[in-house]
């Protein structure tokens, strides 16, 4: 059984449209997170791992930041083949049956062989 804390709008009588559109906005906005630093090691590491997938066709999951509002965003992640680095825009192709992502290399958060 769902807490009134869960379900908080289940347990009123009367909520106006636009109260609960502000609190589920809110909600989503305790999950943004600032753009993590990498040290130098770890920048490192995903350029290995990159040149790698690049060569070899090597299957790669990327996390990267992508920002939603303001300074804030969220980590996103995908799995693919790395088919282009664009070094003019500062970004890679991440190709994947039905998906092509254009990822910045200075929001990766984390590169993973698969």
């Amino acid at each position: 059984m769902p807490s009134k804390k869960d379900d908080l709008f289940a347990s009123m009588r009367f909520v106006l449209p636009e109260q609960k559109e502000a609190y589920l906005e809110y909600v989503a906005d305790l999950q943004l997170i600032p753009q993590p630093l990498l040290e130098a090691d770890e920048i490192e590491e995903i350029q290995q791992t990159i040149r790698e997938s690049i060569h070899f066709g090597q299957a790669i999951r990327v996390s990267w930041w992508r920002r939603t509002k303001g300074e804030l965003g969220v980590a996103e992640e995908a799995w693919g083949w790395v088919r282009k680095i664009d070094p003019y825009q500062g970004q890679i192709k991440l190709v994947h049956d039905e998906e092509v992502h254009w990822i910045k290399l200075d929001q990766l958060l984390r590169v993973q062989t698969v």
